[in-house]
């Protein structure tokens, strides 16, 4: 549903921001998400599709952090 997937762009993007924030502060991006919280986020978001959090994982200096897609797999963030 487009509806769906355009709620999920918006939290991967606050999610994004807030490891942002984060690596700007810490010059490094967390090991998981649940660093963020609370000073960067509140929760954080759960994957619509899946009802589980997003996943996330640091990738040399950078990130992925994804949700699985209305089809329910994982395909790593592809």
């Amino acid at each position: 549903v487009a509806e769906d997937r355009a709620a999920m762009r918006s939290q991967l993007a606050r999610v994004g921001a807030a490891l942002a924030e984060y690596c700007a502060a810490a010059g490094r991006y967390p090991e998981s998400l649940d660093e963020l919280r609370p000073d960067y986020l509140p929760k954080i978001p759960e994957d619509l599709y899946a009802g589980a959090p997003l996943q996330y994982r640091r990738v040399g200096d950078g990130f992925v952090v994804y949700a699985t897609g209305p089809n329910g797999k994982d395909d790593g963030g592809k």
